[in-house]
């Protein structure tokens, strides 16, 4: 048997003992999938896919970009994240 996730082909080794059997090769592979269904399903009623909250639909900085994928403050969050790890990793090159 393989493994249920959509990105995952390993096979499922069996339990020796009765019960339900295993639908994934491993918790990770599990819990990604769950993440995932459960990510779909708050974009299929309108909320956003990271945080559950109201779409408010911000102004993507991108041309050919006609969906956008997170609310504002999801994009404010992961846009000052993403300076900050680019920041770091200057002043790690500096120190070399």
């Amino acid at each position: 048997k393989i493994c249920k996730a959509s990105d995952c082909n390993n096979v499922i080794i069996p339990r020796p003992t009765p019960g339900k059997p295993r639908e994934y090769c491993s918790a990770k592979c599990r819990d990604r999938e769950k993440a995932r269904k459960y990510r779909k399903l708050r974009i299929k009623i309108g909320l956003c896919p990271q945080c559950g909250g109201d779409m408010d639909y911000p102004v993507s900085e991108r041309k050919n970009k006609t969906s956008t994928s997170y609310c504002s403050k999801c994009k404010e969050y992961y846009k000052s994240r993403y300076e900050q790890l680019k920041l770091a990793q200057g002043m790690r090159r500096d120190l070399k």
